[in-house]
């Protein structure tokens, strides 16, 4: 089976995260950074939420770093479309390592990002968006996390028929719990400063009339309907939904959480 992040990169898929755009939303709310400050989306995807700060914060300078090609392609695309070809990508190392000078950035954002990397990667990683960060400065990050009832057993059966269905785990086990995120920030300097359930309180999006939205939601739009039409994309799409299925039988076993950390 195809794996599913290439899939959602060649039909544009936005918002691939907990509670999709609400989430997003709710992490542009308390995101904050002055004017001319920087900022950088770790995991970016195919570009929505990019252009979701550029729209709202265009004095502030965006900087984005992903792993997998095929989702920079499609983000690369979706910024230039949107004549947004100023936010400065870049190809992540792969170790953990961010290619950026100490103290760089105002604020670092993720979604859904962390928890499916291997549970090694997860403190280097870390430790290196505190390195970036400035003094103050904050990690925002919102994840699909196990609920507490959810053993660990029940975890890693979960992820290895996600890793052989998608090619991607559900998410880290060893780092199940919203306190397992709170203690391994803390390590590296990064304090808590508002953790938030999903489930409990969702965002909204202001309505915001740009050039720009308006083309990354047509992006999004024409990712669908090749998904439809396109032979081996509308094959693909059947097959992740029929795999999906195998997940019903363990119930409700992941809640979406915001975290929002600052460095001290």
């Amino acid at each position: 089976m195809a794996r599913i992040l290439d899939f959602f990169a060649q039909t544009n898929a936005p918002y691939l995260h907990a509670t999709g755009k609400s989430g997003t939303a709710l992490l542009l709310e308390h995101l904050s950074a002055g004017k001319g400050g920087r900022i950088l989306e770790i995991g970016f995807g195919t570009g929505q939420t990019l252009v979701e700060i550029a729209v709202r914060r265009p004095e502030n300078e965006l900087f984005g770093i992903e792993n997998a090609g095929a989702m920079l392609r499609s983000a690369q695309k979706r910024l230039n479309l949107c004549g947004l070809a100023g936010v400065r990508l870049a190809v992540a190392s792969g170790d953990g390592a961010l290619p950026y000078p100490s103290g760089f950035f105002d604020a670092v954002i993720a979604e859904s990002v962390l928890a499916i990397l291997p549970d090694e990667d997860i403190p280097l990683l870390l430790a290196s968006c505190a390195r970036v960060l400035k003094p103050g400065g904050l990690l925002l990050f919102n994840e699909s996390l196990w609920r507490s009832d959810v053993s660990r057993e029940t975890m890693r059966e979960i992820n290895q028929k996600c890793l052989n269905l998608f090619g991607i785990p559900q998410a880290s086990d060893q780092f199940a719990f919203p306190d397992d995120w709170e203690r391994v920030c803390l390590k590296q300097g990064l304090f808590l400063e508002k953790k938030q359930h999903l489930s409990v309180v969702r965002g909204r999006m202001p309505v915001k009339f740009s050039f720009a939205l308006a083309i990354s939601g047509l992006y999004s739009y024409l990712g669908r309907l090749k998904r439809a039409i396109h032979p081996v994309l509308s094959k693909q799409a059947k097959e992740f939904r029929k795999a999906e299925e195998q997940f019903k039988g363990y119930g409700v076993f992941l809640e979406g959480v915001l975290f929002v950390f600052k460095k001290g």
